[in-house]
């Protein structure tokens, strides 16, 4: 049954997929039942398995990007074992048996934790040790499996990895209807929107990345931004104020260099340093509407299944940010040439 769910998953996808490129043949209007003369068509199909069809092809792409990992892992260690003209296995094995030399299985065993496996013996699950012939080989497996994690940990901090395979979209991540500040170009097919905040200090991290991004593309792209915290904060609020006077993207370049350090002395500085009118910021400030609102916007992101920040979505793809610039450019390049 799973196979024949995904085979069916894979075929509406093609039929949208034809939809998209076909020129004067709209297949969402391609009838594809009839009940007493009465058409059912394609769309209604769609429509009606549309939530079946993205968990399906979630759970393709997450298939994808555990088997790219682990051809990534291998690429990098292929390529080191080269370098010493060995095999694979053979630079695996050489590895091994140094870090034992070093110091020993035991000493191995006891550094990592590596006391007792899990297993399944007979109908029960109980935890496998060196007191027994078969404890001890697992133990040692899973400490070679160990040390692999550790070398490839290693290797890969000399290494430049971008992977270029995204979710797929979903009508969920379509924003349009939330008050999100926008600038770039307006009328572009393609949107980027950051859901942040400037209290979280991986979006501070990224915000220098964003603005790199955005010098890149802002007359090709649609750039966005959205706050987002498990309540709603201080920098929210000076944000939505000071998108009243026009000065959101302004207020926001600002709140970010204060490392996440945002209280009331920084805001209202901030808001005196662009020339904002002061009187009317401390009552939209303070504003319960204001704050309502944001709220709302806050409870509305966690129903669509947003829950992290810094969130990158373009196109209805959601993306967590994997400190690759690169790979957010492919997509909106991808998504450009479409």
């Amino acid at each position: 049954m799973k196979f024949k769910s995904l085979v069916l998953g894979l075929s509406v996808l093609s039929l949208c997929a034809c939809h998209q490129n076909q020129s004067g043949n709209n297949i969402s209007n391609e009838v594809v039942a009839e009940v007493d003369g009465v058409a059912i068509k394609s769309i209604e199909l769609n429509q009606a398995i549309s939530q079946q069809l993205f968990d399906e092809l979630n759970r393709i792409h997450g298939m994808k990007d555990v088997a790219l990992d682990y051809l990534i892992d291998r690429k990098i260690i292929e390529r080191e074992a080269q370098r010493y003209g060995m095999t694979t296995s053979e630079y695996l094995e050489n590895y091994y048996n140094q870090k034992i030399l070093e110091s020993s299985v035991d000493g191995l065993l006891s550094f990592y934790g590596i006391t007792s496996i899990p297993a399944i013996k007979g109908t029960s699950m109980v935890n496998m040790n060196n007191t027994s012939h078969e404890g001890r080989i697992m133990q040692e497996t899973a400490l070679k499996l160990k040390l692999k994690q550790v070398l490839l940990d290693s290797l890969k901090t000399d290494v430049e990895i971008h992977k270029y395979i995204y979710p797929p979209v979903s009508s969920r991540f379509n924003l349009e209807d939330l008050p999100i500040y926008y600038k770039g170009n307006l009328k572009s097919k393609v949107t980027m929107v950051v859901v942040s905040d400037a209290e979280c200090d991986k979006c501070i991290q990224f915000h220098d990345r964003y603005n790199e991004i955005y010098e890149k593309y802002k007359d090709r792209v649609r750039f966005g931004s959205i706050g987002f915290s498990g309540s709603v904060t201080l920098s929210s609020l000076a944000l939505d104020a000071a998108d009243k006077q026009n000065k959101y993207w302004e207020f926001s370049d600002s709140l970010y260099t204060k490392n996440g350090l945002v209280d009331s002395v920084s805001v209202y500085s901030v808001a005196r340093t662009l020339n904002l009118d002061m009187g009317k910021f401390d009552r939209d400030l303070h504003s319960k509407s204001a704050l309502e609102s944001l709220q709302n916007v806050n409870d509305e992101l966690v129903k669509r299944g947003l829950f992290a920040t810094p969130t990158i979505i373009i196109n209805g793809r959601l993306i967590f940010d994997s400190g690759s610039t690169k790979e957010i450019a492919h997509l909106l390049e991808k998504e450009l040439a479409e």
